[in-house]
Formats: structure tokens, sequence, C-alpha cells
């Protein structure tokens, strides 16, 4: 499958793998990004304008940044089947501007005195496609363009640069004044760095470009990685630091004696050894700190790169006249992102997509900063007052208050405070023109005196006048759990793991936001509406693992780690009513817990999906190979996990959930023979198998268990009650749904 994006992230095109286009007009377009026994995981995205023809290709704004009221032109570009256009902030019907083919334009003149959005609406039989842009209008000198021609031009000939800029009272061009020319003649050698700063009353604007008039044969800097993600491994199979090296020319030259350095005060800190490269060749050498320089072999520099930002150089072999360099230091760095010089920028930028060897791709001048929020998220009985702010310049933020993650068709925030006075999910990123937008940060403000009045509580609790006035209290007693999320299927998770935001609410080490998939998880026989739901946490939505106190202030047993890679929270929906007691999974791994055996840490929470309460659940740590290597020796990958089902009461083998099952069928063998404990004993935690019994048979309960061991860090079989749903049931046995369990 291949998508088509614009320079802002919009979605414009889904096509399959064949190259056939996918959906029409604003049809949403869902699709398995990866896939599970349980589980499929999936992005929707709205297709607002496709190769056919059919709804907005493209809408812009030229230019996107301009002073206060400078003109700007807006352009557009719909299908075929577009019936009307208009364009809001007053402007109108555009129909007659738009021509047979679909394109218009519009100049603005004067144009907006404060940042704008501006949203084209186009008609289409199925019914409106919009599309949405924003043109900042900044205080600060502007500058709409600055170019120098090719980023290779001839040795020692002159060439022109010139520039668009308004809004400021000097300009200078590496420290010389042209203020009032908008063009300049200059002779590049090797590598050329032209610094355009534009200022006024208020502050300055700077854009630079680089230039390399390097003769045939030389080279540059093309690229680095000073954080590598493991994309790329040297030979010992480690994840070191890579420095590229291009030959642009169109002749072949040799490395032998040049130097690379990240101190500008020891120029000849590493040399190459003699090393060929052709005509737009690439060579790779590792910053690993190895120094390794033999001839023909992989080589590594005696230091490393600082991710948070250095000098680094490639050196003439005369030790003293630079060829590339990234001065004064190159910016801070981040993890699986090159930072490179790019043509058709003419500058050097960051690459998400690194290219080690290859030519580099489409570039970003850099990341947007974070979102900021004056009022932090948690409980209040008075409105709030919100302001969101980021700190680079001229970043547009938009925002949302339904759960859905803002795109650059959400409201814009103009600066204007928001006010809630209701239980309130806000949601919100910032954007810039070719920068990297924001992650999407959630703020929940839960207003309590709200919470009991909304449609999912139930009256004959909260206008009971025992229970009622109790509410407020119990609602803020124990931590909250506030997921946001969009689900086109309503405002519930079901099997298919969706990206959502977890919010920590309330717990004694503070609050904490961080993304994850969530899923439903059990209920295979029954279907309550209250479901249990597993949060993943993986590099796909953010951090790799949620590392936080959850379990703080509690009195455990086994000390609770605070690092985890997946949670449960276990709705416990079949031991409210019919099947022994609320209480009884907790009790279970808390006894297993007392017994001195690994068992899963739980805490009662409350859950809240996009601002509406769902109840209270049982938080619980998820028995997997990732947990037991938490509180056991080994590595995850060490140990094999089984999880099996029942059949009434009656255990069965299981199925393997992490690693393989030799060990395991070999203990099931080895039972059936003569003298089993002493043939077992290394593979089987004998005590805990005992340990386990009773507390099922104390308890009546299913028999569905969790197994795991690894007996190469002497860790025999373990056992736990992956559910213990009838746990301290009635002696009649309670309820039994039509064809047992």
């Amino acid at each position: 499958m291949s998508v088509g994006a614009d320079g802002e992230s919009l979605v414009t095109r889904v096509a399959d793998s064949d190259g056939q286009v996918i959906g029409t007009g604003i049809d949403a377009v869902r699709f398995v990004v990866s896939s599970n026994v349980f589980v499929n995981v999936w992005r929707e995205v709205d297709v607002i304008g496709i190769a056919s023809g059919i709804g907005v290709e493209n809408f812009s704004a030229s230019p996107s940044v301009i002073s206060p009221g400078d003109p700007v032109t807006l352009s557009w570009d719909v299908g075929p089947s577009v019936s009307a256009v208009s364009i809001d902030q007053g402007i109108g019907d555009v129909t007659n501007l738009t021509d047979a083919s679909g394109m218009g334009s519009l100049v603005l003149d004067p144009g907006p005195n404060a940042n704008t959005s501006y949203t084209l609406t186009a008609a289409l039989p199925s019914g409106n496609v919009t599309s949405t842009i924003s043109v900042d209008a900044s205080a600060l000198p502007v500058i709409s363009s600055f170019t120098g021609g090719s980023a290779f031009p001839a040795p020692a000939a002159p060439i022109t640069l010139s520039w668009d800029i308004s809004n400021a009272t000097s300009i200078t061009l590496n420290g010389a004044d042209v203020t009032g020319q908008t063009s300049t003649s200059v002779t590049p050698s090797g590598q050329s760095i032209y610094r355009l700063i534009a200022t006024n009353g208020n502050g300055t604007t700077t854009e630079e470009i680089i230039l390399y008039a390097l003769n045939p044969g030389e080279f540059l800097l093309s690229e680095f990685a000073a954080s590598n993600d493991g994309s790329i491994l040297d030979e010992d199979g480690d994840s070191s630091d890579w420095i590229e090296i291009h030959n642009p020319t169109g002749s072949t030259g040799n490395l032998n004696g040049y130097y690379l350095t990240d101190d500008p005060d020891d120029l000849t800190k590493w040399q190459l050894p003699s090393t060929p490269l052709g005509s737009d060749e690439y060579l790779i050498v590792y910053a690993s700190a190895k120094n390794r320089a033999i001839s023909g072999a992989e080589l590594h520099t005696n230091f490393n790169l600082s991710v948070n930002g250095e000098y680094l150089a490639l050196v003439k072999p005369d030790g003293v006249t630079i060829a590339s360099e990234f001065p004064p230091t190159f910016p801070e760095q981040r993890t699986g992102v090159s930072y490179e010089y790019d043509p058709s920028a003419l500058g050097h930028r960051y690459f998400l997509t690194p290219t080690p060897g290859d030519e580099n791709g489409p570039s970003i001048q850099g990341f947007v900063a974070d979102t900021a929020f004056s009022t932090d998220r948690g409980f209040y009985e008075d409105p709030v007052t919100v302001e969101i702010t980021s700190a680079t310049p001229n970043a547009t933020i938009r925002y949302t208050l339904d759960g859905t993650e803002p795109g650059i068709t959400s409201p814009v925030y103009n600066g204007t405070p928001l006010v809630f006075n209701q239980t309130t999910v806000l949601r919100a990123a910032a954007f810039k023109e070719g920068f990297e937008p924001t992650n999407v940060d959630t703020q929940t403000y839960i207003f309590l005196s709200n919470v009991v009045t909304q449609s999912t509580m139930r009256t004959s609790v909260t206008e009971d006048p025992i229970y009622g006035p109790q509410m407020i209290d119990a609602l803020s007693e124990i931590p909250t759990i506030a997921l946001s999320f969009e689900n086109p299927e309503g405002n519930d998770i079901n099997r298919t793991e969706l990206p959502v935001s977890v919010e920590l609410l309330n717990f004694e080490g503070g609050s904490k936001q961080l993304n994850a998939g969530a899923a439903r998880y059990g209920n295979y026989v029954t279907n309550f509406t209250k479901r249990s739901i597993r949060l993943q946490f993986r590099s796909d939505y953010g951090a790799k693992r949620l590392n936080f106190p959850l379990f703080e202030g509690i009195d455990y047993a086994r000390p609770p780690v605070e690092s985890f890679d997946s949670l449960d929270i276990r709705s416990g929906n079949h031991d409210m009513v019919h099947r022994g007691a609320y209480l009884g999974n907790r009790f279970a791994d808390d006894s297993l817990m007392e017994m001195g055996h690994v068992s899963p840490h739980g805490r009662f929470v409350h859950l809240y999906f996009n601002g509406e309460y769902r109840g209270m659940y049982h938080l619980r740590e998820r028995w997997n190979a990732e947990m037991m290597s938490s509180y056991l020796p080994g590595n995850a990958e060490e140990y094999d996990t089984i999880n099996a089902n029942n059949a009434g009461r009656e255990f069965q083998t299981g199925v393997l959930q992490d690693g393989d099952l030799t060990e395991w069928n070999q203990l099931q063998t080895l039972l059936s023979q003569a003298n089993p404990y002493e043939k077992v004993k290394d593979l089987l935690d004998v005590e805990n198998m005992i340990d386990f019994m009773l507390l099922f048979t104390y308890g009546t309960c299913e028999s569905e268990f969790r197994a795991g061991g690894s007996s190469g860090n002497g860790v025999g079989f373990k056992f736990q009650l992956k559910d213990a749903d009838g746990f301290l049931q009635p002696a009649a046995g309670g309820f039994v749904p039509p064809g047992g369990f």
C-alpha cells in the first residue's frame, strides 16, 4: 500500500500495492498495518483528493508567512466532479475563479493582519469536502525567499544570490549591509555559507544557504547520524554513529590523507587511509571511537558524535583547509533521524528516513517545539482557563475537544484562552510548513460534579440518599486512567488495536501522559458492555515502555517494578454480580504473592473513555515473559510462557505465549514416567505448583492459568491464576451461562 501526502502530512491519495486508488472523495480508508492471532492494528485516513480527480487535490497559500497586511495568494486544484467551490473568512463562492481543469487562485490584498486559517469547501455529489490552510502574519521581518541557483556551482565563477524580504529596516549578508538590495553577486569557493539577516524593531529573521564550489574529485559531508537506532550496524553488530562522505563531482577522487574531526581546535584528529571514491559515490565512516583506519576495510573514527550537538568537519590533507563542516556546531539530534546536506534546499536539514550510502531524500528544516499548557490535567471544581503555546515562532496550534487527534483541518488555537466548566478532553498539536509537527498532547480536565450526571451513570446509585452524596469522594479516592482516542465504531475499544492517549491521574507519584495501543481482550464467551482493555507500549505510538510508579504506596510482599511494556485493565464484569467476589482476582494475585511467588501486582482504578466515565477497573501487570524477567533472573527472550484456558474445571495443555514449547512438552512427557519428581524438579517449580493448587482449590474458580519458566536461568515453570472467575463464589455454583464456560 502507498499513501501520498502533501507537505503538511495531509493524506491526498491511498493506493494498494498495484497502484489502484482506494476510496473516493471523503471515504474513510481503513487498512491493517500489522496483525497477530488476536489483534489487528489499523490506521484510518480521510482521502480528500485522489488521482482520479475527485475531491481537493491541493489548497495552498503563497507565501504562507507574511508581514501583517501583505498580499497572499490562495491557490486550489479540485476534481471534475466538484460543482461548487467556496472559501470562508468572508471570501465566499470562488467557483467562477476555478477553470475547467479545476485550478483556481485568488490574491488577497491586503492580506490578513493576524494568523488566519482558510477553509476551502468543494461540493461533491456525495457531500462536501474541506481542506484548511493557515497564513501566519508575523511582526518579525519575513524572508519569503533566498536563493543561489545550483548547489554545486563551478569553482571561481560568479553567481547571483537573490532574496525577497518584507517588514525589515535593515538587511545584512555575512555581515555586509545590503539594505535596499534584492540581490548581489558572489564567487563561492569550496564550501561557502551565506547568512542573510533581516531586522526590524521586533527582532530578526535569519536564513542561510550553503553552496559547494568543488574541484573535480573533491568531497563533502553529506549526512550523519549521532543517534543510530540500529537501522545500520557496523561489522561488530553495533549501532554506531556514522558519517557519510559524498563525491558530487564528475571525477574520481581519493580521500587519502583527509581528516575527520569533532574538535575545531584539533583539525587532524583522525586521518582517512587511501580510499578512492568515484563520481557520485558515497563512503560510510563509523564514528564509533574504535579507531580503525585500514584501506579497503570498514572505517571507524577515534571519536563518537554527541547527540546534543557539536562541531564536525572534513579537513583536506594539509590539515588546515576545511573541505566541509557543520559550524559552529550541528543542532541537537534525534534517535533514528539523520542530519544532511540537502542540495535542493541549499542547506543542512534533518532527514526522517536516513539513507546511509545512498542519495538523500526529502528533508525537513527541524521539529516544531512541543505544545505547553498553562493548566495541567486533573480534577477541578471551578472553571479552568487554558492557554496553549509552542516555542517555535510562527507555529500553528490546532486542537480538538472530541478525543480525535488534531490535524491540519482541525480548529486553530488563536491565542484566546479556552475556558472549561465540565469534563473535557483537550488534544493539541503544533504545525509549521517545512517542519515535523509535534506529537499530539492530551489534557483531560475532570469535573466530578459533571461526571456523576453523565448518561452512563446509574441514577439508582448517584441519586441514592446514602450512596449519592458519597460519589464525588469515591471518584477521587483512588487513581484514575483516562483514555482518549478516535474510533469510527463509537466511544468504545474493541479487538482492533487503536492508538490511544493514556493519562494517569491522582496516582501517588503524580500524573503522566503517554501514547499507547489499546485493544479489548477476553470476554470471548460472554459479551458484557464493560470490557477489559490491554495497553501496549511500543515505539509505533511513542515510548517503548511506561516508566512510572503505578503501585507506589501499596504494601506488597514483592516490591513492584516501575517499568512496563504492557498492562491489563481488567473489567471484572463476571464477578460483579454473578460469580464470586469482585475482589476475587485481586485477592488471588495478592495471595500467591504473599505465599512467596511471582504474581501480577494490581490495584483498582477509575477509567474514562474520552471524558466519559466507564467504571472501576482492576489495573494489573500483564503476565508474560517480560513480566517474569522483571522479577526473576535473565532476559524476556530466555523465558517460555504458556496461556491456558479451561474446559469446565479441567486443566488444559495450553498454548504458547512467548518462547517455544520444547521444555513445556518435555515437562509433560516426564510427568507421565516413573519417578516424575526427580525428573521434573529442574523444569518445574514444585513448591510453586503446590501453592498454586492450594489457592485454586480454596477459591473454586475456573481452571485458567498462565505458566512460565527459564531452565537456563534456574527458573522452573511457575503457575499463576490467569483469570480467577468465580473465586469465592457461593457453594451452589452461582451463575453459569448457556453452554457453560
